[in-house]
């Protein structure tokens, strides 16, 4: 019970404090360089992952 007590604060603080810190970076910097920060940080997650599924189906096939 104490497990599922620490998941469900653990799920809903981190989206709060997530959205807290992009309105703080926005405050900081403005609308647009935030919003491109945000953009940026996506488009290198998706390269990311491509990158790791590439060498996990590499992975796979081989095996």
């Amino acid at each position: 019970m104490i497990m599922a007590r620490f998941l469900l604060v653990g799920l809903l603080l981190v989206p709060i404090i997530e959205i807290a810190g992009i309105w703080l970076v926005g405050r900081w910097l403005g609308f647009w360089p935030t919003l491109g920060l945000m953009l940026l940080t996506s488009l290198i997650g998706l390269w990311m992952a491509r990158e790791k599924e590439d060498k996990l189906g590499k992975y796979l096939t081989c095996s």
